[in-house]
């Protein structure tokens, strides 16, 4: 798995920056730079299948996702990180909360799927997700954009054709299933501060999603609702995005003062 790893300027946590399905961590570029003098480091993966990562010659699935992103920060991130998802990516960071739990200092969960939802809802996105022909893609870059101009929505519609119709991430979601999400018991145990956000503009996530991820968060999660919020802020409305971030930052900076080096997250 190929890793992107910077240093900040300042004592501070580790960010570890997760990317959706069929993204890439250059997508966190902006967000990235932005949050360098907030941060002891900032860490992004290229999950496998996705970016420079290989992929596997057996394709990808949800379990071979997590387990490769788990032994990339067992190996590379000793100290306790924040971690940081978006749509999959929160997924990801959800699993990963769940196995390490003692390693994250704080969770930011944005737009996140993972949610065992219906199976006639599951599909329903998975079919969104899945596009054939140009009128499809626009119907997706149309749910999940917080723009809606009719270039920057074609130009999208191209954009995620093209990414989403490679046959191994159509593989991936043709495959997936609710059976793989996160569990009640798995949510309700994030004991770290965590924050959840939803775009209002964001059409890709179904409500039922983020209903049994206010259900199941345990009581101290916050849940914040952002308009101009699209389903990928940090490509859209990166400063909004870290904006968020560094919100939160700081609330984790309060709860560790007077200590706030790398080693106390």
């Amino acid at each position: 798995m190929v890793v992107y790893d910077a240093r900040g300027i300042h004592p501070g946590p580790t960010v570890v920056l997760v990317h959706g399905v069929a993204s890439r961590a250059s997508q966190y570029a902006p967000v990235a730079t932005a949050l360098l003098p907030w941060c002891g480091r900032v860490v992004i993966p290229d999950l496998i299948g996705h970016g420079e990562s290989d992929l596997p010659p057996e394709g990808i699935c949800v379990a071979t996702i997590r387990d490769a992103l788990t032994t990339a920060l067992d190996d590379i991130v000793p100290e306790r990180m924040v971690m940081v998802g978006n749509s999959m990516g929160a997924m990801m960071a959800g699993l990963y909360v769940a196995a390490r739990a003692w390693r994250v200092g704080g969770l930011v969960l944005s737009n996140p799927g993972g949610a065992p939802i219906d199976d006639a809802v599951f599909r329903r996105v998975v079919e969104l997700l899945t596009p054939a022909t140009h009128t499809e893609a626009l119907e997706l870059a149309r749910a999940g954009s917080s723009f809606q101009s009719r270039l920057l929505l074609h130009l999208g519609a191209r954009n995620v054709l093209r990414k989403l119709g490679q046959p191994h991430i159509r593989d991936f979601l043709l495959k997936a299933s609710p059976k793989e999400s996160l569990t009640p018991d798995q949510v309700r145990r994030f004991e770290m501060p965590v924050l959840l956000l939803t775009g209002r503009d964001d059409g890709v996530i179904p409500d039922e999603t983020l209903d049994w991820y206010r259900m199941h968060l345990p009581s101290h999660a916050v849940v914040k609702e952002i308009d101009l919020y699209g389903h990928a802020p940090m490509a859209e409305r990166p400063t909004i995005f870290t904006d968020e971030l560094r919100m939160f930052l700081g609330h984790l900076k309060a709860q560790h003062a007077p200590d706030v080096s790398g080693a106390a997250w």
